[in-house]
């Protein structure tokens, strides 16, 4: 699934799994990414929703069934499954969730970054990799500085 352009130019891209312990999604949590995806920030390349059973077993949700109270039409978002999360993906996520829990899996793609990947090819230069780290690490990196300043 190529850009509306045609071409192959992708943004920087992250697996985020966001874990809903009352099993349903608030229709805030939607307008919020929805406004990211307007303001050119992210990029929803797919959504995939799955739920785990009080027994244990795993099971892909609808995003309509996934999202809870009045809402409009969500598939007029275009947040469509579109393949990139496949079965064994929500199955992994599946395992990793409490029981009666509902996992959101979105593979984001960064747009904020692809006016600055332009201009730095424009000049003869390239992006040669993108590293994604973990915050957990940050913040404990930040706190190892901290403890070893004088």
């Amino acid at each position: 699934m190529a850009p509306p352009d045609g071409s192959d130019r992708v943004g920087p891209t992250e697996l985020l799994v966001i874990e809903f312990p009352s099993g349903h999604v608030r229709m805030e949590g939607v307008a919020t990414v929805r406004d990211l995806v307007e303001r050119d920030v992210i990029g929803v390349l797919d959504l995939r929703f799955v739920r785990r059973t009080e027994g244990g077993s795993v099971a892909p949700v609808s995003i309509a069934d996934a999202v809870a109270g009045d809402h409009e039409d969500l598939s007029a978002l275009g947040w469509d499954a579109t393949g990139l999360i496949g079965v064994q993906d929500l199955e992994i996520v599946g395992a990793s969730i409490a029981e009666g829990s509902l996992a959101g899996v979105f593979l984001l793609e960064h747009t904020w970054v692809l006016p600055m990947i332009d201009r730095i090819a424009s000049s003869g230069a390239r992006v040669v990799r993108s590293v994604r780290v973990d915050p957990a690490e940050i913040v404990a990196a930040r706190h190892r500085l901290e403890a070893e300043a004088p």
